[in-house]
């Protein structure tokens, strides 16, 4: 359920597995980049996306399939709510747990209910048979008495319950835009999750849990599916990558780039120069550049080396973050800070500017049918002559949408973060 504090437990969870010994491959619904995140910082593994509007269900199936082939646990956090899709239970968390055949474990946040929740759990168990709901979850108990008015609900629906989480104001976890606040990780996120791990261990039975949801291991004969082919040659590939400026990638994204070639990381922030003399592909990925406006425009160096290898028509794929960090300028508060300067526009991120623009994006281009996710709250502001948009974008209702695709020589940036884990990504450039 949205709010029901699912990704604080499913890091605790794959916090307490992962100190028992245990190889735990973490999941996440949807197209989020930020609990992922905490996922791979717990469980020092990728965690990987499983997002049917994004991708086809067969590559969502070949994805669970391969990632999980080497593991002894597998969690799946959910996305919002059990049943909310882009069309309906299109694409929602019960859309996957059909598709991987995948027991379901509630979670609930009960601090405003009680025996109520019977008629809740009842609804979820019986709505679609072919979800399986393995049990519940409670979480932000209050007391033993609402411990055990949950139980009976329980009882009298037939439902498993696998633990209440007390109510803690410690395990309140602050909200950055939509994401969870990242920079935790570098103050006092290991006595956090410390405190977490704690909280799961005495009250979640963990070992009922493990016992309930076991599966069958997938069928992973189809798994060369998700390797690339081999291109006529290796490139070298450059990619920003930072803890925020340029921090939400795919991790699928990157094991595709390994796979067309040699994959080298750097930060505009710091870095003096591109990872190669010569970069046959230029990665540009989401973030928040916003936040570090002195950094990117004190980085005048590569700033300048930036435009040049776009000028002299270097391939570049920028999304959202990489984008604005191409734009001529960031506007925050009454500062103005320089970047690249290929793209014309300012960009806004003033907080009378603020909108939160947010939803799956599809587009035709050069002949592929492309799909990816916008989600942001800076703004591109009024220009005179603005760089036309070479295709038309749309929702994930064929709906029209005014979100542009910039192409500058074989520059191809756009605040939407596309999906080509099973894409040729170069043919964006055919």
């Amino acid at each position: 359920m949205c709010g029901s504090g699912k990704t604080t437990l499913a890091m605790g969870l794959m916090s307490v597995l992962s100190r028992q010994g245990m190889r735990v491959q973490p999941f996440k619904c949807g197209p989020d980049y930020i609990d992922t995140k905490y996922h791979t910082y717990v469980t020092r593994r990728h965690s990987i996306n499983l997002d049917s509007f994004l991708a086809s269900e067969e590559h969502v199936y070949n994805l669970y399939t391969d990632y999980s082939a080497k593991a002894d646990v597998c969690i799946v956090e959910g996305n919002t709510g059990m049943y909310d899709g882009y069309l309906q239970d299109q694409g929602s968390t019960a859309h996957v747990a059909r598709l991987l055949d995948l027991p379901v474990i509630l979670v609930i946040n009960a601090r405003h209910m009680a025996y109520s929740v019977a008629p809740l759990l009842y609804g979820y168990v019986h709505f679609d048979e072919n979800v399986r709901i393995a049990g519940v979850i409670f979480n932000k108990v209050r007391s033993d008495r609402h411990k055990q008015m949950l139980l009976d609900a329980c009882q009298e629906v037939g439902v498993e319950c696998f633990g209440c989480l007390p109510y803690s104001e410690d395990l309140a976890f602050k909200y950055r835009r939509r994401g969870l606040n990242y920079s935790q990780r570098n103050g006092d996120f290991m006595r956090y999750k410390k405190r977490l791990m704690r909280m799961v261990g005495e009250n979640i039975r963990i070992d009922r849990i493990l016992q309930t949801t076991s599966v069958p291991q997938k069928d992973a004969g189809e798994r060369e599916r998700l390797h690339v082919k081999n291109t006529s040659r290796k490139m070298n590939i450059a990619v920003a990558l930072g803890e925020e400026s340029f921090s939400f990638v795919f991790a699928e994204h990157l094991k595709k780039l390994k796979a067309m070639g040699t994959v080298k990381y750097f930060l505009p922030e710091t870095s003096t120069s591109l990872p190669f003399d010569k970069v046959d592909l230029l990665y540009l990925p989401g973030g928040y550049p916003e936040n570090n406006c002195f950094s990117l425009e004190n980085n005048v160096r590569m700033r300048q080396i930036i435009a040049d290898y776009i000028e002299a028509g270097g391939k570049t794929l920028a999304e959202c973050g990489g984008m604005i960090y191409l734009s001529k300028a960031i506007q925050t508060g009454q500062a103005i800070y320089e970047m690249a300067g290929i793209l014309p526009h300012v960009v806004s991120a003033r907080e009378q500017d603020k909108k939160m623009t947010m939803g799956y994006r599809q587009f035709d281009y050069n002949g592929i049918h492309i799909r990816g996710h916008e989600y942001h709250y800076t703004q591109v502001l009024p220009q005179t002559e603005p760089l036309p948009s070479v295709a038309q974008m749309y929702n994930s209702q064929n709906e029209p949408v005014p979100t542009p695709i910039y192409r500058y020589k074989n520059l191809i940036a756009s605040y939407a973060h596309l999906y080509w884990g099973e894409l040729d990504i170069m043919e964006l450039w055919k």
